[in-house]
């Protein structure tokens, strides 16, 4: 997994469908960095990169990104080079500055459980987690950890069809669980991380629940601790609501 300062998630954003960025603008230049989903556009020879916040990125220089893969991405977009057919291509030309390649969880997708969560035998602790961005179903997650030095850790998500929740207005929160495996019990060191998790099945399911609603709201849980009996305490992000794309028209 791709690690980066502690300090750098000293505090998580918990929001969806707005662009992670550190926006800058200069007359018709724009510089920012996100998330995105590294695909393919019919109007386009290269890959392009889909992001939440900047629709679909594009560059000459592509050949770095791969199809399928998920990245983190500074770039600056020049609005008077574009060209003239731009607008129509559903694409706008950026200039890369600097990539980072966001790994996948263990499995790769959010999987369905239909029963209670177990300790694993190395369960490794989360101290914090949060909700980065959502493109195009891949959910990025950052997240802090407790690891011992050079540790490999498995990240998985899940959802239980069983286990939804009440928001302080009555909003049913449809559930996510975070949790994590390693290889050591001598964990001393905060770790923080980036993870990218397809949720697919789970959005099927929880925006059909929701067809007649404009909002799905979502809840990353994640394993905090573990007591001597196994007990899983829960810690929990803000509910947050993503548009519902499948909404009964």
């Amino acid at each position: 997994m791709k690690r980066f300062g502690f300090l750098s998630l000293s505090v998580i954003t918990c929001f969806l469908l707005m662009f992670t960025s550190c926006l800058d603008s200069n007359g018709n230049r724009q510089q920012g960095s996100c998330y995105a989903v590294a695909g393919t556009n019919s109007s386009y020879t290269n890959t392009v990169l889909y992001t939440s916040g900047w629709g679909a990125l594009a560059s000459n220089s592509m050949g770095s990104f791969s199809p399928g893969k998920c990245y983190i991405v500074a770039f600056e977009i020049n609005y008077d080079e574009q060209p003239a057919d731009a607008s129509t291509n559903g694409y706008v030309y950026a200039a890369f500055s600097g990539s980072e390649e966001v790994p996948f969880t263990n499995r790769g997708e959010a999987l369905s459980l239909n029963n209670d969560f177990a300790p694993r035998e190395n369960e490794l602790l989360i101290s914090n987690a949060g909700i980065a961005d959502l493109v195009k179903n891949h959910l990025f997650l950052e997240v802090i950890s407790k690891q011992a030095d050079k540790e490999t850790v498995r990240y998985d998500l899940y959802y239980n069809r069983d286990s939804t929740s009440v928001g302080t207005n009555n909003e049913k929160i449809y559930n996510l669980y975070l949790v994590a495996e390693g290889g050591s019990s001598e964990r001393t060191k905060e770790v923080g991380e980036r993870v990218v998790c397809k949720i697919d099945s789970f959005w099927n399911w929880a925006a059909n629940e929701e067809i007649d609603n404009d909002l799905v709201y979502v809840c990353l849980k994640y394993v905090k601790s573990v007591d001597d009996a196994g007990n899983i305490e829960w810690g929990e992000t803000k509910m947050v609501s993503i548009a519902n794309d499948k909404k009964k028209s």
